[in-house]
């Protein structure tokens, strides 16, 4: 089993040149995997000069002799009518996209940091070496980089409609939630519910806990209304049991008791 992760690349020109393009090679241990065709650009500085020449590929084969590694490409202007487009001279870090890795379910690697760093003359699932460069005025120059580090942490897991964690499998999700649910939105003072949960309580997983969400828990448990979105209310759509899982959608709504060792 693998669990996802990702990582945000940046750049600044430190000359202030406009840059016509990246060549960007990195290492990574294998217990990272880097998926292929993940590298996304959107909201980035690429996707607002509308780069037309984006490639990146992953060798995730740990017996190939040299590793795993990871090699991006970028060319503001390719295709014509040629404009003379480029990435812009900046002071700030500046986003140029997130590649998604999936890091081995291991519980050893439970709190470890893995590098990825930035290294020459690779040549990835090929035999072309790539280099970290940058054009600026038709001429190659080398980047000064900085590599991160993919850190296994902490993510929480629940059932969805759980909202007093109760973790019961199938009977996870009952009246009494809903119940919790009522308590912790409108309790008096020193009787209120705090959940030790808050995402298990968003039935309907729109990143809040209001009243609609007892409504959706009543409802789904008598009215035959709609089931809970992922990870699910402690069995499938179809009846088998299911164990708590993350949540699959980002919100500010945490779970302080359901933290589990994940990536």
């Amino acid at each position: 089993m693998w669990s996802s992760y990702f990582s945000p690349s940046f750049y600044k020109s430190l000359e202030g040149e406009e840059l016509q393009g990246l060549s960007l090679a990195a290492c990574y241990p294998c217990e990272v995997q880097g998926i292929e065709g993940s590298f996304d650009i959107s909201g980035t500085i690429v996707e607002e000069v509308q780069a037309e020449f984006i490639s990146h590929q992953t060798d995730n084969d740990p017996d190939d002799g040299d590793g795993c590694e990871l090699i991006i490409g970028i060319l503001v202007d390719q295709q014509a009518p040629f404009t003379g487009a480029t990435l812009p001279a900046t002071e700030q870090l500046l986003r140029l996209g997130c590649l998604r890795f999936d890091i081995a379910d291991d519980p050893s690697l439970c709190g470890s940091c893995l590098s990825v760093e930035f290294c020459d003359d690779i040549n990835g699932r090929g035999t072309t070496p790539a280099f970290n460069l940058a054009s600026v005025s038709n001429q190659s120059y080398p980047l000064q980089t900085s590599g991160c580090d993919l850190c296994v942490g902490a993510s929480p897991v629940f059932h969805r409609g759980d909202c007093n964690y109760s973790l019961g499998g199938k009977m996870s999700v009952n009246i009494a939630d809903a119940a919790a649910m009522v308590s912790f939105l409108f309790g008096p003072p020193g009787s209120k519910f705090e959940p030790p949960c808050m995402d298990a309580c968003d039935c309907n997983d729109d990143g809040q806990i209001d009243l609609v969400d007892a409504i959706c828990t009543l409802g789904f448990l008598f009215e035959l209304g709609s089931f809970p979105p992922p990870p699910g209310p402690g069995f499938t759509p179809s009846g088998e049991p299911r164990p708590p899982g993350v949540d699959p959608t980002d919100d500010d709504l945490g779970c302080d008791a359901g933290a589990t060792c994940d990536a």
